[in-house]
């Protein structure tokens, strides 16, 4: 007698009368999302870092193998039956999605700017993968709790004391690169990324403008340096001062790029 789990042929199912049937196909399933992920230009710039995308590219494996790969995810319905293969489709592509709009540095899902930090909505993940919102949803649930994404509830208060909900706080934990054997690479690229930005804000910080007030208020207060080699005075207390004097002028002449903190450190030096 033939054992009722031996392999079978996919038999396509009729859903004219409708049904919970989203046309999954176990033996070729749907593992993508709906746009490639972009990988920027030649240097790696402006695409998604190197890590994120090398992740989602070995998270079909998960299919194919689920116990062996997470088995927090395949037993995140508390059943001693495997996974369903629509709801592990589901899962992948959805992680796919937030992967691709996650933050490396604070690993976060959304944008960080000046304001701080951008929360992207479910809507965007359900766009990215064309899924209902419901269907993520679901697969949202395995992921947390697998313990793969967190999500934090956001609100604000408004004038007349209400509440208005905006875009929770999202979350992937670092373990799930661990998992697939990325956690040394990804704790490079996040190192690597989080000086870039520290070294773009500080420049940042000193606009053109800013360097252009500093100089003319150097100006300003010291005048400009005579071309004639100065005449100093017998006393060395004055003397000593038109020296310091001189120094100045001609460290901000070199250095017309020098903050004021720039200057008082030089002088600092000298004194």
């Amino acid at each position: 007698m033939a054992s009722i789990f031996a392999p079978h042929a996919y038999a396509p199912r009729d859903n004219s009368k409708g049904g919970n049937f989203c046309w999954h196909n176990p033996a070729a399933p749907s593992l993508g999302l709906m746009k490639p992920v972009n990988e920027g230009t030649e240097n790696g710039k402006g695409g998604v870092p190197w890590v994120i995308r090398e992740l989602i590219d070995r998270l079909p494996e998960y299919f194919w193998n689920p116990e062996g790969k997470l088995h927090s995810l395949n037993n995140a319905n508390d059943s001693d039956r495997q996974q369903r293969t629509e709801r592990r489709e589901s899962c992948i592509c959805v992680l796919m999605a937030i992967l691709k709009h996650t933050d490396l540095v604070t690993m976060r899902m959304g944008i960080p700017n000046n304001q701080g930090f951008k929360h992207l909505s479910w809507k965007v993940i359900a766009n990215a993968t064309g899924y209902h919102i419901k269907r993520v949803q679901r697969a949202v649930k395995d992921l947390k709790a697998a313990g793969i994404i967190t999500v934090k509830a956001r609100y604000e208060i408004k004038e007349d004391g209400s509440y208005r909900g905006l875009s929770a706080a999202k979350s992937v934990s670092p373990l799930i690169f661990a998992a697939f054997g990325l956690d040394k690479r990804l704790a490079k690229a996040r190192k690597k990324l989080a000086k870039s930005r520290k070294e773009k804000t500080l420049v940042n910080m000193v606009t053109p403008t800013a360097r252009a007030r500093d100089a003319l208020r150097f100006k300003g207060v010291m005048g400009e340096k005579s071309r004639k080699k100065p005449q100093y005075a017998a006393n060395d207390g004055a003397q000593s001062q038109r020296i310091l004097s001189d120094r100045l002028i001609k460290y901000v002449q070199d250095n017309p790029n020098a903050s004021l903190e720039d200057l008082k450190a030089f002088k600092a030096n000298l004194a």
